[in-house]
């Protein structure tokens, strides 16, 4: 029931629905309700403008420029040309209009991408952005002031002005390329564009025309009385005043999908002078273009507008009700020019969600799109990664001296902190990891009360994590990308939400590991869960990944005290990091379990030696380096030949969620200087969250651990020691067992460990040989964790915290266990007929129920 208090404010506010009910109760048609934009709930963008910074220093703007200058890499510009391109033809319903969003987060290479098209195709270019932000390219001031002031007469004076702008800048580029027409007050063809036949060559002459002599602050002096001229011709007066009350909505950041963007305004009702006038002089203007040589048959004009987001404001006429954007009334009038293909505009945003520029179909206010008789085109996304990162080629070894190297890891990633690095001064090399932290906090270093969101990127860019499928973790993903440098992988589309992901860029990894310091991390991460933003995973993988990496930085720590002028990121050996995730639990004392089988050769060399070497003895000069992890979506790259690269990039990895026998995967180069695939080894963990995995360790789950049936060790090559561990988070008490564990005790009696808690059962000497399903012998040291009082970072921390992550983690039975404080757990299970092991799902069948208890026992 809907109360009347509710339903009297539905009439108030909007009267009109009245005869909306009534028309649709007459048709038995909902359709014109879901029309009513006004109800649809508005969901709210995050703004993208960012937090004001301290001033820029001369030396960054200067490395900024330079930057801009930086031989361009990549295929990025054909991509982007063959997908506007294949957009244009693969469409098997009409294009509404010819225009696309760029859709990505801030550094990577959006309004460069559109300079380097420019040399390609004539490109116009047009930044929008707001007037404290500190970005680049500048801001076009005259150009903002212009839409700004239009706003103010109404929609229906935005959208003459979108009429009136358009005229007069295909007029002026028309006056600037080959000279005016008639008129003897406008300006005759500039000298740098006399001589011109080529498409290609006038192209790129207007785009150092329009880009010469910028600034941080300020567009270079062409650049600057271009705009001044296209305002002046008129494009004011043809907007006729028109007085309206409008108000901004949700302060500025209202969804435009769910306005009705399109509707109630036809072109018809504008003067007929404004509407001939944009067609005839793009008509002029692509005459002239056409008899130049080699011109391209489609998409011969690019309109590109930077920081496209500030035209998206939402705007509510107070008295009819109506609701509408400069975007929306600006498509409409590029829908005008785009039917033959020659015009494509473009619309850049860091904004975490394309809906503001290219909404969903059933989300569009066009009838004609969201009826499904046309089409807009998707976000653009792939920008791509590493265009500067070093290449090494298949036989090149680099020392891990160099890996470390900040100079080397700056280059991966997205390209703004690597021409910054490479082009900055000594001061902007030394602040690097400083400004890497302002980008993903999205506020001047240094910060003391890290915001939910800005704990929530840190943990994201180190953790590699998902966020669940819900309302406000979606608008929070979006956030993420339009402040907190999140990584849009994937496009919105029909069947899905917008996919990102944080990246692997150990450069950024690094800052949020010196924002680690600021914050409780176990805290916050338990505080995200809670909110829904994120899960632990089923098995309570994101809580090993997190003890994992805290006992890398404690190990790491030494070789941190100070991040000004860090020239190395310091790698772990493997003693201590074993020490640091299990203080006082002597792991080093670890003997190994050799798996006999073929190829005994080219298994490691010292496993017959005598006496036996422990871990500690083994792995002394092995060596682990990340400071993040990325996730693996595929089990062929659990390899030693991709683990390498891994250390390359400082990272660790998630396996795929169908991977068998491992959850984590972590690269050690075993012996030497040189990141050879053969030198190259693995501390591979297995995660637990059954409660039947208690301190006694399951041989089992060790024994499906085969490195090489796993495919990490090739088959017929050469195979170093490598680690396996097992986390059994939810046993009850706290223990650490090693190796050699073995499910036949066939010699010997179970022997207490030499490490803290649990047994192992070796035959008369210290290691263990077997055979293994692979077939070929290898070497491994066997670790087996239960609990989590033992580890090193749970020690240093409030246990509290981590046996709250550890509750929230789902169990299969939980809910019935909550039903033991009034006898119902028995009814309850009875009903989930099948589903567990417990003989209650298997009621029915006393032969299970007795088969069950045999087993129990």
């Amino acid at each position: 029931m809907i109360s009347a208090t509710v339903w009297s404010e539905a009439w108030e506010g909007h009267p009109h629905l009245r005869d909306v009910l009534l028309e649709c109760k007459e048709t038995w048609s909902f359709q014109k309700l879901r029309e009513q934009s006004d109800l649809h709930q508005k969901l709210t963008h995050a703004p993208t403008t960012t937090q004001p910074r301290v001033p820029i220093r001369q030396d960054e703007a200067e490395a900024t420029l330079k930057s801009w200058d930086e031989k361009f890499r990549g295929n990025c510009v054909q991509a982007f040309l063959k997908y506007i391109d294949m957009k244009r033809k693969g469409k098997q319903r009409p294009v509404y209009a010819h225009y696309c969003a760029i859709v990505q987060s801030s550094g990577m290479g959006k309004s460069r991408l559109m300079y380097e098209v420019g040399h390609e195709r004539i490109v116009i270019p047009i930044c929008l952005r707001e007037i404290e932000s500190t970005g680049f390219p500048p801001r076009d001031a005259s150009v903002c002031k212009f839409f700004e002031d239009a706003q103010q007469r109404g929609r229906r004076g935005v959208l003459m002005a979108s009429y009136a702008f358009l005229s007069s800048l295909f007029e002026s580029v028309g006056a600037l390329f080959f000279g005016a027409d008639s008129n003897v007050e406008e300006w005759t063809q500039h000298e740098n564009f006399r001589g011109c036949e080529l498409y290609k060559d006038i192209a790129t002459r207007f785009l150092h025309f329009m880009s010469d002599g910028q600034r941080m602050d300020k567009p270079g002096q062409n650049h600057e009385m271009f705009y001044k001229k296209v305002i002046e011709k008129g494009a004011v007066d043809l907007v006729s005043p028109e007085p309206a009350s409008c108000q901004s909505l949700d302060d500025g950041s209202a969804d435009l999908a769910n306005t009705d963007i399109g509707r109630r305004t036809p072109t018809k009702d504008l003067p007929e002078e404004i509407t001939s006038r944009i067609r005839t002089e793009f008509d002029a203007l692509l005459a002239k273009i056409d008899r130049l040589v080699d011109v391209p048959a489609n998409n011969v004009i690019i309109i590109a507008f930077d920081e496209a987001h500030t035209l998206a404001t939402i705007n509510s006429n107070r008295e009819t009700g109506e609701t509408w954007s400069t975007f929306g009334e600006l498509r409409r009038t590029l829908r005008e020019l785009t039917q033959k293909y020659r015009l494509y505009s473009v619309f850049l945003s860091t904004t975490g969600s394309a809906d503001q520029l290219a909404p969903l179909p059933h989300d569009d206010p066009s009838r004609r799109i969201s009826s499904g008789e046309e089409v807009v085109n998707d976000a653009f996304v792939d920008l791509g990664f590493d265009h500067l990162a070093i290449r090494y080629k298949e036989h090149t070894h680099p020392e891990i001296s160099d890996v470390v190297r900040l100079n080397r890891l700056v280059l991966i990633g997205r390209p703004l902190f690597a021409t910054r690095y490479k082009l900055g001064s000594t001061t902007v090399k030394s602040s690097i990891i400083y400004f890497a932290a302002e980008k993903l906090l999205n506020e001047s270093w240094p910060i003391k009360n890290l915001s939910l969101s800005q704990k929530l990127a840190c943990l994201s860019v180190r953790l590699a994590l998902k966020y669940e499928p819900n309302t406000l973790a979606l608008k929070e993903q979006r956030n993420q990308v339009a402040k907190h440098m999140r990584v849009a992988l994937c496009p919105a589309g029909e069947r899905h939400d917008m996919v990102t992901l944080s990246a692997s860029e150990p450069v950024l990894a690094e800052a949020a590991r010196m924002a680690f310091n600021e914050f409780d991390v176990p805290r916050a991460l338990l505080e995200m869960v809670k909110d829904s933003f994120v899960s632990v995973g089923e098995r309570g993988e994101v809580i090993a990944r997190l003890l994992l990496l805290l006992a890398c930085d404690a190990g790491a720590r030494p070789g941190l005290e100070s991040y000004t002028a860090l020239e190395n990121v310091p790698y772990v050996m493997v003693p201590e990091f074993l020490e640091q995730l299990w203080p006082g639990c002597n792991t080093s004392q670890t003997m190994p379990t050799f798996v006999d089988g073929a190829e005994e050769e080219l298994a490691w060399p010292h496993r017959r030696e005598e006496p036996t070497l422990t871990l500690g003895e083994a792995f002394k000069d092995a060596k682990i380096f990340f400071n993040h992890f990325l996730q693996f979506r595929e089990e062929r790259v659990v390899n030693c030949q991709y683990l390498r690269t891994l250390m390359l990039r400082g990272a660790a990895a998630i396996c795929c969620s169908h991977q068998t026998a491992i959850d984590i995967i972590i690269p050690v180069l075993f012996e030497g200087e040189e990141l050879k695939p053969d030198k190259i080894t693995a501390i591979v963990v297995q995660v637990k969250m059954d409660r039947r995995y208690g301190k006694q360790a399951t041989a089992r789950l060790i024994e499906e651990i085969d490195p090489v049936s796993l495919n990490i060790f090739d088959s017929m090559c050469y195979k170093p020691p490598i680690i396996r561990v097992v986390l059994a988070l939810a046993a009850p008490g706290a223990s650490l067992s090693s190796g050699p564990h073995s499910a036949n005790k066939t010699r010997g009696t179970p022997r207490t460990s030499s490490l803290s808690g649990g047994t192992q059962t070796p035959g008369e000497t210290s290691r263990r040989t077997r055979k293994q399903s692979s077939g070929e012998a290898f070497t491994a040291y066997d670790l087996w964790s239960a609990g989590i009082t033992k580890f090193g970072p749970v020690a240093k921390g409030e246990q509290s915290v981590w046996e709250h992550l550890l509750d929230i983690v789902p169990r299969p039975d939980a809910m019935f266990e909550a039903k033991q404080c009034f006898s119902g757990e028995h009814l309850g299970r009875t009903m989930d007929a099948c589903s567990l092991f417990d003989s209650a799902h298997w009621d029915m069948d006393e032969g299970s129920v007795n088969r069950s208890r045999c087993r129990d026992t």
